[in-house]
């Protein structure tokens, strides 16, 4: 079964190699900040990298 995820933003590619420290910094404030805990996810299109966050849920 796939992972539940929620969508935090975009970033251009080259920003994420340069800037990474400081940019998964600022997606982990804008998750916590949202209620959510769980791990950060990554996924390239294009030169755009899509920043998720894993929902956790407990069954």
């Amino acid at each position: 079964m796939g992972e539940l995820v929620r969508k935090l933003g975009t970033e251009k590619s080259v920003n994420l190699v340069k800037d990474f420290d400081l940019i998964v910094d600022k997606y982990r404030k804008i998750a916590d900040a949202s209620g959510y805990h769980g791990e950060l996810k990554f996924q390239k299109e294009g030169g755009f990298t899509v920043i998720f966050v894993e929902i956790k849920t407990d069954k």
